[in-house]
C-alpha cells in the first residue's frame, strides 16, 4: 500500500514540477520579447535624435545659405544690421522646434522604457519566484522516489530468502 502511495506522491509532484517548468519557459519566452522590445525602442530613440539632428542641421545650413555667402560675410546688396537679426530669429525658431521635437520624442520613448521596464522586472521576479519553487519539489520528489524504492523493496516476494 505504502508503495502506491509513494507512487501517486511521485506523479503529482513531477505534474507540478512540469507545469512550473511550462510556465518558466513561457515566461522567459515572454522576458526575450521585452527585451528585444527595449532594445528596439532604444533604437527608435537613437534614430529619431539622429533625424533631428540632420533635419537641424540641414535647416541651419539652408537660412545660412539664405543670407550669407560661403565666407560667412553677408550676400551682395544685403545690410548686415538686418540679415544677422532676422537670421538668428530663424536660427532660434529652428532650435525651438528642434528642442520641442526631441523633449516628445524622449518623453514617448521614457514612458515606453519605463513600462517595458516594469514588465520585465515583473517577469524576472515571477521566474526567480517559480525558480524557488521548484527547489523543494525536485528535493521532496527525491525523497518520495527513494521511498518508493524502499517501499518496493519491502513488498517484493522473498521466496524463503532471508
Amino acid at each position: 500500500m505504502g508503495f502506491l502511495i509513494f507512487a501517486f506522491r511521485k506523479l503529482s509532484l513531477k505534474r507540478q514540477i512540469n507545469e512550473k517548468n511550462f510556465r518558466l519557459m513561457m515566461l522567459s519566452n515572454d522576458l526575450q520579447k521585452i527585451t528585444s522590445n527595449i532594445s528596439t525602442v532604444q533604437q527608435a530613440m537613437s534614430t529619431a535624435q539622429n533625424t533631428m539632428n540632420a533635419f537641424t542641421s540641414n535647416s541651419i545650413m539652408k537660412v545660412q545659405q539664405q543670407y550669407l555667402k560661403a565666407d560667412g560675410t553677408p550676400k551682395e546688396g544685403n545690410d548686415q544690421n538686418i540679415i544677422y537679426p532676422a537670421m538668428n530669429v530663424q536660427l532660434q525658431a529652428i532650435q525651438s522646434k528642434t528642442n520641442h521635437l526631441n523633449s516628445i520624442f524622449d518623453q514617448v520613448n521614457k514612458v515606453q522604457l519605463t513600462q517595458l521596464n516594469a514588465m520585465d522586472t515583473k517577469i524576472s521576479q515571477q521566474m526567480a519566484s517559480l525558480e524557488s519553487q521548484l527547489k523543494p519539489l525536485n528535493y521532496e520528489l527525491q525523497n518520495v522516489e527513494k521511498a518508493e524504492d524502499e517501499a518496493a523493496k519491502q513488498i517484493a516476494p522473498k521466496f524463503g530468502l532471508s
